[in-house]
């Protein structure tokens, strides 16, 4: 339970001036994270209280609700589990024994015992340069909230008053907190206490000018140096040792402070700049205006457009570089990030939307030209395969064999819904997929694996993959465990696009589209999946503007799956694999749970199979020369030149896929019971059902031809009533 009052919250955090907007019943107040003076002349700190009695607080410069809400706890204004926030408190004494300084030399800097709310605490007085004090509180050792400052007190830099005493030595050290500065002057080290390790305002800069700064930077404060840096160019960071993070520790832990800072001294260095961290000034002395620090922030980013004039942005992560569209969400987060690790807030929106369309020009009017991959990459000979990992790892494929490499020379693009590819092994062999595709023949395997090995091609064309089969032939199954081979998805199964564009803007963010469970085949849809197959797009007329066109074009490895003849029309059925799934027997069946485990265990090395067989490809494949090519020549000769590295005899892939094509070609003849009958040199005969509603729609006013639903059109269409459990259609069939 969050134990907190609106009213006191609102009441603590207005300021002194009674004409401030913070006084307005019900309107912002200041915040408490980076406004603790009440100093911003709009506030921007809401607080309200929900219906339920959650208690809301927001700020609208951008600090987080955790720095919010520790803020408030170290307030006494903010407690959890219905606790008070009141600890037991500590003592002066009990301070410096943990630090191991003489309490005396600390009383010497104006510290005192007091009694804050009712428990003991320890005051600690900041004094300007003009002497005048603000107030801070240590009310814990380790203990949450450890420091608090006085309502209303403005924050400086700790130990001001003796900065007359450090002018001698011509430098200073910044550490972070007051114990730090302690030990330091103990050991009669100039130095001054950040009161926060990333708190730096740059007004605090004119009072050190002439002196030379060094900066103690702990581990977790890594833009410390650059906030500095901005005002002291010449800065030159002490980065804290693996052993200890502060002064104090060194010194707890019995090193000599004094030959410690020397030798850290000598090995102090500027700071390293980093996309977050650049050093950015305005003009002339003047404060940077808000786009001036997101562009400086933008250019760690390389800035590019594709040859269809979308703007792209290839960005420095945690070590990688990570491709994302300037208008996605990907990169405005990345430069949110940056512009909030440096100013701690974020900008204002109409300067963010701005500064993306500015970017989103530069990359097109200056930016170079290139490709972005979907997954699947070409270059130089090589293929790269995406593998979606955090760490953008891809890996790379020629004809001497295959690698992990992180940082490719190709873009990748990623969609919300992509998964990451395990990490391939080697020693592999693909008949480890033979248990989780249900295929009737080894001939139907190697069409499985055929089909694989073309969806790793970065160029088409692609045959699409067709599982046929009653209920109970583990279909989607099938269809699923071959998309996760390649390209994961958190929908790796779909149910069929309303319209083309549907389905153009499906295959624009993923690799490889599998549809689940169709039902038959509207001509437009057909269509549209033998454009996808051998390559075709479609063009609209782009939204919001006056007419103006885009073209989206692709081509796709894709996976159909129904008890209903998919094929019907020749053209899909040229462009098929076309595989009839058995029913699995009651004693063969496996839980979901059993076989997922068992798959996710062995596609590691099944992915590496296949690499190995890519590989065998690239190496072969300008000698490979079919004497009869068939329609999918290309899909042919590529898995022909990777066959000498699978675990089957030479030339099975043709006679497989051979026999697979003259079975398609009968399929979609059956489909026409005319073509049939002219066929067998027979009459053609309908049943009555098919007599009358031909009848029907003949009829004035009944328009064109419209088809009925349900009615069967031919024996395939028989039969796959017949699998759905329904009984042939009443009529005389001859």
């Amino acid at each position: 339970m969050i134990t907190a009052d609106t009213n006191a919250i609102r009441q603590a955090l207005q300021c002194g001036e009674p004409g401030c907007s913070c006084h307005r019943p019900g309107g912002h107040v200041h915040c408490p994270v980076h406004d603790p003076g009440r100093t911003d002349q709009t506030p921007p700190f809401s607080i309200s209280s929900s219906a339920d009695g959650k208690v809301l607080v927001h700020c609208f410069n951008g600090c987080s609700q955790d720095q919010v809400i520790a803020t408030l706890k170290e307030m006494g204004l903010w407690s959890g589990n219905g606790n008070s926030a009141k600890t037991r408190g500590m003592t002066l004494q009990e301070l410096a024994d943990a630090k191991r300084l003489p309490v005396e030399s600390i009383k010497n800097w104006g510290v005192a015992n007091i009694d804050y709310k009712g428990r003991p605490a320890v005051y600690i007085p900041y004094r300007d340069l003009e002497g005048k004090i603000t107030d801070r509180f240590r009310l814990n050792l380790k203990q949450e909230p450890r420091l608090i400052w006085r309502k209303g007190s403005k924050t400086l830099l700790y130990g001001l008053w003796r900065l007359k005493e450090f002018q001698h030595a011509g430098w200073l050290l910044l550490v972070e907190g007051e114990t730090d500065c302690w030990t330091l002057w103990e050991y009669g080290i100039p130095g001054l206490g950040l009161p926060g390790k990333t708190n730096w305002k740059r007004e605090w800069a004119a009072s050190l000018k002439g002196l030379k700064i060094y900066l103690w930077q702990e581990p977790d404060a890594p833009e410390l140096p650059a906030k500095v840096a901005r005002d002291f160019p010449d800065l030159l960071v002490i980065k804290a040792p693996e052993t200890f993070k502060d002064i104090s520790e060194a010194h707890i832990a019995g090193q000599d402070v004094v030959m410690l800072i020397e030798r850290l001294k000598g090995e102090a260095k500027p700071p390293e700049t980093t996309p977050s961290t650049s050093i950015i000034k305005g003009t002339g002395d003047e404060e940077p205006t808000q786009q001036e620090i997101l562009l400086t922030i933008a250019a760690a980013a390389e800035l590019f457009h594709t040859p269809d004039d979308e703007s792209f942005a290839r960005i420095p992560v945690n070590g990688h570089l990570e491709t994302w569209a300037i208008k996605g969400g990907g990169f405005k987060k990345w430069l949110l990030h940056g512009f909030y690790k440096l100013q701690g807030k974020a900008p204002q929106a109409e300067i963010f939307s701005s500064t993306i369309k500015l970017l989103e020009a530069k990359a097109l009017f200056e930016g170079p030209l290139r490709p972005v991959w979907v997954r699947v990459a070409d270059y130089e000979g090589a293929i790269y395969l995406d593998l979606g990992n955090g760490k953008w790892e891809v890996v790379k494929v020629t004809s001497a064999g295959w690698e992990v490499v992180a940082d490719p020379p190709v873009c990748f693009r990623r969609s919300r819904s992509m998964l990451p590819l395990p990490y391939p092994e080697r020693g592999g062999n693909i008949n480890e997929l033979r248990p989780f595709v249900n295929v009737a023949t080894v001939q139907d395997f190697v069409l499985v694996v055929a089909y694989q090995l073309a969806a790793m091609r970065a160029r088409g064309p692609y045959p699409i993959m067709v599982f046929n089969g009653e209920h109970g032939s583990a279909k989607s199954t099938t269809a699923r465990a071959n998309r996760s081979l390649v390209d994961p998805n958190t929908s790796p199964l779909r149910s069929p696009p309303r319209e083309e564009r549907d389905l153009m803007i499906s295959a624009t963010n993923s690799w490889m589209l599998a549809f689940d469970n169709l039902s038959g085949m509207p001509k437009w849809l057909s269509d549209a999946f033998c454009r996808l197959s051998t390559g075709g797009g479609i063009s609209n007329r782009e939204l919001f503007t006056n007419g103006e066109e885009f073209i989206l074009d692709a081509q796709r490895p894709v996976i159909l799956n129904g008890i209903d003849s998919l094929t019907e029309r020749p053209d899909l059925a040229d462009r098929a694999l076309i595989l009839n799934l058995p029913q699995i027997l009651k004693g063969d069946r496996q839980s979901e749970r059993e076989f997922w485990a068992a798959f996710q265990k062995a596609r590691p090395k099944i992915l590496g199979a296949l690499l190995d067989a890519v590989s065998t490809g690239l190496k072969n494949l300008e000698s490979v020369k079919l004497p009869d090519p068939p329609r999918m020549a290309d899909f042919a000769v590529w898995v022909v030149a990777c066959e000498p590295a699978l675990p089957w005899p030479p030339g099975s892939f043709m006679a497989a896929y051979l026999e697979n094509r003259a079975e398609a070609v009968e399929l979609s003849l059956e489909a026409d019971c005319v073509a049939v009958a002219v066929r067998d040199g027979r009459s053609v005969y309908m049943d009555r059902q098919t007599i009358e509603a031909i009848r029907r729609t003949r009829e004035p006013g009944a328009g064109r031809y419209q088809e009925e639903q349900g009615m069967a059109k031919g024996p395939q269409q028989v039969i796959g009533q017949t699998q759905e459990g329904g009984d042939l259609p009443s009529g005389d069939w001859h």
